[in-house]
């Protein structure tokens, strides 16, 4: 079974964090004693905040693994802290992505054997090997001829090959698993966050300032669950200038190894969303923030 992309992010993510601010040339020095709990504990912290998952879903976790290495001059800035958790009900997607083929299966064939669409398919294997002599013996009248009879037929098919996908789309994303996956992503002392531009703001989640982008499908993808944003933390606001992000500024005299900000952003449905929330240890989460 192939693991899901986000658990695959967020073990890049956590690699990424551990390593934390890397030059690009490599350099790395021990991290210091202070580093190394500060890490600890936060890390001990979020994974504390987080609750379990749906039972019978399938599960996928950070691994903690203790601070060894940092870059040089982090200390500078920030100590950039993350922790991540997804879980997927793997049945119900499967049941329905094979409900999704019963039914495609049986109109793809149909599509094919419709008289319109192969009169055009047998037109454009005639227009071909017409075009096909006609070159052959540079017959230049006949080549243009032949090329805006296939330009046409090309056109014609393309309408039914269209209208065959917008079926076809509309029957997935009716059909397509809701539901069946959340992934939840808590970090710390990040200072912006892109989002969606649908985003909205939302009821406040333990007094903190939230927002909601909606859920969509696409044909690539399937349905994606809507993300709820709870920022804790002072100073956070919506900003729509080149773009749709929430932002705060760093505090000085705060040392790097202090949490200033924390992002808590679930990615599921309303419903679960809010039962992932309410399950969430808002208390230890705040209790990190430095004041």
């Amino acid at each position: 079974m192939k693991k899901p992309l986000f658990s695959i992010l967020v073990v890049i993510m956590n690699v990424m964090i551990i390593s934390s601010l890397v030059f690009a040339d490599g350099e790395t020095r021990k991290a210091t004693q202070k580093e190394k709990d500060f890490y600890r504990m936060v890390m001990e912290t979020l994974i504390k905040a987080l609750p379990a998952g749906p039972e019978g879903w399938g599960e996928e976790k950070n691994q903690f693994a203790e601070l060894e290495f940092v870059a040089p001059n982090c200390e500078k800035y920030p100590f950039r802290v993350s922790h991540g958790a997804s879980w997927n009900d793997f049945t119900r997607r499967q049941a329905a992505d094979d409900e999704i083929q019963k039914v495609l299966g049986p109109k793809m064939m149909s599509n094919v054997s419709d008289p319109e669409y192969k009169k055009l398919i047998e037109q454009n294997d005639k227009l071909a090997k017409e075009f096909g002599a006609a070159l052959g013996k540079n017959d230049k009248p006949t080549v243009e001829r032949l090329q805006k009879e296939m330009e046409e037929n090309s056109k014609k098919l393309q309408v039914i090959l269209d209208a065959n996908d917008k079926e076809f789309d509309g029957i997935m994303e009716k059909m397509s698993a809701r539901d069946v996956s959340i992934k939840v992503s808590i970090q710390v002392n990040e200072f912006s966050l892109g989002l969606n531009e649908s985003v909205v703001q939302d009821a406040p989640v333990a007094g903190c300032l939230t927002y909601r982008s909606p859920g969509e499908w696409t044909k690539n993808n399937g349905w994606r669950e809507g993300t709820t944003y709870v920022l804790i933390g002072k100073g956070w606001q919506l900003k729509t200038d080149g773009g749709t992000y929430i932002e705060t500024k760093e505090r000085n005299g705060i040392p790097s190894t202090a949490v200033q900000t924390i992002i808590v952003w679930v990615q599921a449905d309303p419903a679960r969303t809010k039962q992932v929330l309410e399950k969430i240890d808002w208390n230890v989460l705040k209790k990190l923030i430095q004041n």
